[in-house]
């Protein structure tokens, strides 16, 4: 500089300095509060409404369990399930498992709002009574039968030796009504 004022150096670069500071402070805040509040809030709502529809089902669960408990003394409920499906949608399940022989022969029925699992992609599709049954077999037996009532899709999984014949199979399957 011609007129012997020199470049004020040190304060440019403090002023960087404190800039810098101030960007990672900024970045830092929002990485660590920021970003982690809103998961935790987004998790909090799933939660909420994981909770409302596990509060539906087990309404509807007990209402069914009372029918249960009349009809057979044999059976068993598991435990509400929830997973998710490739996609990342979370479901919900149940299980009640009924013993047909002594020996381990056990058979159950199943619901879950998941409508269309991986244990129905190659079913064979069938109208009766006019209620969609869906059918997987192994061989000439039944293995497993499936509807859907609404937004619920209920199945029937014959024991690991096929104890039950096809015709009991479709009967319970028919048997089957929604509660109300």
């Amino acid at each position: 500089m011609s007129n012997g004022r020199h470049f004020p150096v040190q304060s440019f670069v403090w002023s960087v300095l404190l800039v810098a500071a101030a960007a990672v402070s900024i970045y830092l805040g929002y990485e660590l509060v920021i970003v982690p509040q809103r998961a935790l809030q987004d998790q909090l709502r799933e939660q909420r409404e994981t909770i409302g529809k596990l509060e539906q089902d087990k309404q509807r669960l007990e209402a069914y369990l009372k029918i249960l408990k009349h009809i057979d003394r044999r059976a068993r409920v598991e435990v509400l399930h929830q997973g998710k499906d490739q996609q990342g949608n979370l479901h919900h399940a149940y299980v009640v498992v009924w013993e047909q022989n002594p020996l381990g022969g056990y058979y159950d029925f199943e619901g879950t709002d998941w409508l269309n699992p991986p244990l129905f992609a190659h079913a064979r599709t069938q109208v009766i009574d006019g209620r969609s049954y869906r059918f997987v077999n192994d061989g000439s037996h039944i293995h497993v039968i499936g509807w859907r009532s609404g937004r619920v899709l209920y199945w029937l999984n014959n024991t690991l030796l096929e104890e039950l014949s096809n015709q009991q199979m479709l009967a319970l399957a028919k048997s089957a009504q929604p509660l109300h």
